[in-house]
């Protein structure tokens, strides 16, 4: 065979190692390998040429869409390799990791021969980065000398042009070690042989169509194809031995014939014929532009599924591929739209059902089968999108661990990749964990809705910012504690409560424990707190004054009790008000005058001194606003705002006296004729006098009320 003697590694002559087969589509370029060059080599034919006996054969190879995953499996299958994904990790490692792999499996008197079918798939599937790897690990591999490898391939004429672009390397390696062999298309004398050969056994007369065949067919890269349809169509229609040139021109000539029989298969199929139409365009790799469409392999199960599935998917591909119909009659002509490989494999018989014999005087294509042509416009862009569902498949595919989930449909998606994949296939399981991921948003995006929802109503039902719910949320979540009061621990004692003036009478009371007292007013970020872990429901205003280290007002005594209460929740402690005698106690901080301040003596004037908030007591919010807690000087126990600024509930009952007051500093409630309709205040307000805001004032206040100059602050002890 001449194509063999373009090989060459004898001493002295120029080495060739690469024989590339091109030629136009239907030329013949796959029979020519696989049926002569492949065959004539596994007999020795390349000894002359080469000085080699041995060839170890690898493959032919389809590279498909996964080039370096078909050479992995081929390589396998040559070395009798068992681990085929050991072998594709190790391919990976890098560019060169092919030349070592098989000088380490070189012998002696023995090269390799890899044989490369459709070379045009790296750039008609192959991805970008993948075309890439193929192309730097076959070019280092054929650069090696150590590495006796050859390459056979076969490649169509239109895509030569690309390689130079798309496969830098394979292409500088091909120029310098590699030959070209070129198919020229049938020519006349070989379709006259082609005519007027089995005519002549038939006893035919082809005189009326011979020279209009002759005519069509010439130049034509799938001439054979269209030739043996058209005289078979015509052989069952001869009159008397002879066909018939009238009809030939009737039906359109070859690409009508061409074009009458695919629509006669299709036709017969009767309702599976969508079905078989569906099959054979996903078999196109469809060309945006309509100007180059090519064949794609897809399996057989893929084949069966898309249609039908079951033994009416059977039948479609049965028919199809020119199997007999299940009545045992024979398929209408020799045509066949698909074949079946040994590997499993299906795709068209042909390109020549997908392409155009070029453009008519308007501009538009003529194709020689015009039903499928116009089935790839209507859906071209499906087409795209199947593309692109197999390319997103391929890639998550790759990715590992938690990576994999960024790498799924997004919603948008999957609503454009609907009907595309395959039953079984990698698509339908990439859609499967794709539907799943996105179930799971929804399900989480429905609970940030009702999230969401929850809290507006619950920001509009209390008056809160919206900013309060991230604090709110953050308290439910344990992501943030809310702030609570600073304790100060008041130590045991004894002191004498009350005055001669109006608080009489005097008496002693003594604290056997010590017990632990907000060191300010409850604030509102501390109330607000409560409401946003969900404790206080009420959300007090601030009348303009602000909030965060305000005191909080506008607060009765009830609501007082149920802060109490989420604070002993949070605190894990019993958290109450404080009794009047807990108050003056800690208030007076072991002092005997009418003020505790200035610390640690006392005093009994802290008028227009700068010492507290009220009326006439010299601050700058003197009758004007209550002043941010800790605004002025502790006492001697570290307590501030004793004295003046709100107001503070205690938990007492109001007596019009002392006389029969509890002597043990607990609370004095109904007894001794208290009205508990009535709560006792303590300490002076931000708009009442100095005098109101000596240790010993007591005043009262309906429980239910709520004033801006009324707030509170906290005891909480380890034990009831």
């Amino acid at each position: 065979m001449a194509a063999l003697s373009c090989f060459d590694a004898r001493p002295g002559h120029a080495a060739i190692c690469w024989l590339e087969i091109n030629g136009t589509s239907g030329s013949g370029k796959s029979s020519l390998m696989q049926a002569g060059l492949l065959p004539l080599i596994d007999q020795g034919w390349l000894w002359p040429r080469t000085g080699v006996a041995h060839w170890q054969r690898i493959g032919p190879m389809l590279p498909g869409a996964r080039p370096l995953e078909m050479l992995a499996e081929s390589l396998a299958r040559a070395f009798d390799e068992a681990r085929m994904a050991d072998l594709i990790d190790e391919r990976a490692r890098g560019d060169d990791r092919l030349r070592f792999w098989l000088r380490e499996r070189k012998a002696d008197d023995t090269a390799f021969l890899l044989a490369i079918d459709q070379f045009e798939e790296l750039l008609t599937f192959a991805e970008a980065e993948e075309r890439r790897r193929f192309d730097r690990l076959l070019a280092a591999a054929l650069a090696d000398p150590d590495c006796p490898l050859f390459v056979l391939s076969t490649v169509r004429a239109d895509f030569l042009d690309r390689f130079g672009e798309d496969m830098p390397e394979v292409t500088r390696v091909l120029n310098r070690v590699g030959k070209r062999w070129t198919l020229a298309p049938i020519g006349e004398a070989g379709l006259r042989e082609v005519i007027d050969g089995p005519a002549r056994l038939a006893g035919l007369d082809v005189d009326e169509v011979r020279e209009a065949i002759i005519d069509q067919a010439r130049d034509e890269p799938g001439a054979l194809p269209l030739v043996e349809n058209a005289l078979d169509w015509l052989w069952q229609q001869r009159e008397k031995g002879r066909l018939s040139g009238r009809l030939f021109t009737a039906q359109g000539g070859l690409a009508g014939l061409l074009s009458r029989s695919a629509d006669d298969m299709l036709d017969g199929l009767g309702p599976q014929r969508s079905r078989a139409l569906e099959l054979l365009f996903r078999l196109v790799k469809v060309d945006l532009e309509g100007v180059r469409h090519a064949r794609q392999r897809i399996g057989r199960d893929d084949a069966l599924a898309i249609a039908g599935g079951g033994a009416a998917g059977l039948a479609v591909v049965n028919r199809l591929s020119g199997q007999r119909r299940p009545d045992g009659g024979r398929q209408a002509g020799p045509l066949r739209l698909i074949t079946v490989g040994d590997n499993g494999a299906v795709n068209l018989i042909h390109e020549t059902l997908i392409r155009s014999k070029g453009l008519d005087a308007a501009g538009k294509p003529q194709p020689y089968w015009p039903t499928l042509w116009a089935y790839i416009e209507k859906n071209k862009e499906r087409a795209a999108r199947r593309e692109r569902l197999q390319l997103m498949a391929r890639e998550w595919r790759d990715r590992k661990g938690l990576t994999r989930m960024l790498g799924l449909a997004g919603w948008s998606s999957l609503f454009r990749f609907r009907g595309l994949a395959a039953e079984g296939s990698p698509e339908q399981r990439y859609l499967r964990w794709s539907r799943a991921r996105a179930a799971v948003e929804a399900v989480a995006l429905a609970a940030m809705l009702i999230v969401i929802s929850e809290s507006v109503v619950w920001t509009v039902d209390r008056g809160a910012p919206f900013s309060a719910v991230g604090e709110r949320w953050a308290y439910r979540l344990g992501l943030a504690r809310p702030p609570v009061p600073n304790l100060v621990e008041i130590p045991a004692g004894f002191f004498q409560m009350g005055s001669d003036k109006y608080d009489s009478p005097v008496h002693p009371v003594t604290f056997a424990h010590s017990f632990s007292l907000a060191a300010t007013e409850i604030t509102f970020r501390e109330w607000d707190a409560c409401v946003a872990d969900g404790g206080c429901d009420y959300r007090p205003a601030d009348l303009g004054r602000g909030r965060a280290t305000q005191p909080v007002i506008n607060v009765s005594w009830q609501d007082a009790q149920v802060y109490t209460g989420w604070l002993s929740r949070r605190m894990g402690k019993v958290c109450r008000l404080p009794s009047e005698a807990e108050w003056e106690y800690a208030a007076r901080a072991g002092t005997t005058t009418k003020y505790a301040l200035p610390a640690p003596g006392g005093s009994d004037d802290i008028k227009g001194k700068n010492l507290a908030n009220c009326a006439d007591c010299g601050s700058e919010w003197d009758g004007k606003q209550t002043a941010p807690v800790g605004s002025f000087k502790a006492n001697a126990w570290g307590l501030r705002d004793m004295h003046g600024n709100v107001f503070k509930w205690v938990e007492d009952c109001w007596h019009q006296n002392y006389k029969g007051a509890p002597h043990d500093g607990r609370a004095w409630r109904e007894e001794g004729g208290g009205d508990c309709s009535t709560r006792v205040v303590r300490g002076g307000s931000w708009n009442e006098y100095q005098g109101v805001a000596r240790s010993a004032y007591r005043d009262r206040s309906s429980p239910n009320n709520r004033g801006s100059g009324i707030g509170f602050r906290m005891v909480c002890v380890a034990h009831l």
